[in-house]
């Protein structure tokens, strides 16, 4: 760092000496200086007007490139004129453009040119005991911004495993990544992740448990997802509608293991079972072993 400093300064320093006094107040474009230099190379002072440009801008490096440009022209002027006596035009190859300024306003996709970021910091999912104990695995996939300073700000779900995804997100807020420059420049960027949920040995429940009756200390189920029942046409059209009450058994697994119908409403009785069939429950825990429960459920048939 020290040396570069010297460098630059070295270089600043042997431009002044050769270039006339007022080189500096030029107001010329970046774009006019280097139209002016890809058509006159030796223009020593178009290289310091850019340079002053640069500088002006934070751009260090260009503007190290501008005064090197301008040095090397002056070498060889300084040369040309003791070796023959006057002046010779040089030929110095035109500069490179600078690179495109970035827009830091937004997060760049990690894509192309622009590489993911190492994580620095991975905290594990914990796995949500109800998912658990339902057997439910599998991969969540979600979208992230990473700030600049590294942290994830923001995440959003792509694919979603009901049961998992909260932890999943949870996860993903505590990860932390080396911060991303680039020509220079802080940036946010956008990335998929992916979090993955997998289930080790599985609860064993008690050998020949029979299902525990809903009620006293023993509460309903909360139910995680829900199936309409199929109106019959025939029931539709006959005007037929009422309430199917059915007594249903959830096993340690959250699903309607059994139905029968309790009470009846004749043209229904089919589509309220079918109904209840598809839905699940939450796992019931007793002294934290999954146990199957046994309650009474209605379905309601409702003609509009």
């Amino acid at each position: 760092m020290l040396y570069t400093l010297i460098r630059r300064a070295a270089l600043v320093a042997a431009v002044i000496v050769v270039v006339p006094v007022g080189a500096w107040a030029q107001t010329r474009t970046e774009a006019e200086l280097l139209a002016q230099i890809n058509k006159t190379p030796g223009d020593v002072a178009s290289y310091l007007d850019l340079a002053k440009i640069y500088v002006e801008q934070k751009r260090f490096d260009d503007a190290q490139r501008m005064l090197i440009n301008a040095a090397t022209v002056i070498g060889q002027l300084r040369s040309n004129r003791t070796l023959l006596g006057g002046p010779t035009p040089v030929q110095v190859p035109a500069p490179a453009p600078p690179p495109p300024a970035v827009d830091a306003s937004r997060p760049l996709r990690v894509m192309g040119g622009v590489t993911e970021p190492k994580k620095i910091k991975d905290v594990k999912p914990a796995y949500p005991p109800i998912a658990e104990t339902a057997r439910i695995s599998g991969v969540v996939i979600a979208e992230i911004v990473i700030d600049t300073n590294g942290d994830v700000r923001d995440a959003r779900i792509l694919r979603s495993i009901p049961m998992l995804d909260q932890a999943a997100l949870d996860a993903i807020r505590q990860w932390r990544y080396t911060p991303t420059t680039l020509n220079g420049v802080p940036v946010e960027l956008v990335m998929t992740v992916t979090v993955s949920f997998t289930l080790g040995s599985e609860p064993t429940p008690t050998v020949g448990q029979a299902p525990v009756r809903v009620g006293g200390d023993i509460r309903e189920p909360r139910k995680i997802y829900d199936a309409k029942p199929f109106y019959p046409p025939d029931a539709q059209a006959a005007g037929v509608q009422g309430i199917v009450i059915i007594e249903a058994i959830i096993g340690v697994d959250g699903r309607v293991s059994s139905a029968k119908v309790l009470r009846s409403v004749p043209m229904l009785e089919q589509a309220a079972i079918d109904a209840v069939s598809q839905w699940v429950y939450e796992p019931t825990l007793l002294n934290g072993v999954p146990v199957p429960v046994v309650m009474t459920v209605t379905v309601n048939f409702t003609l509009k």
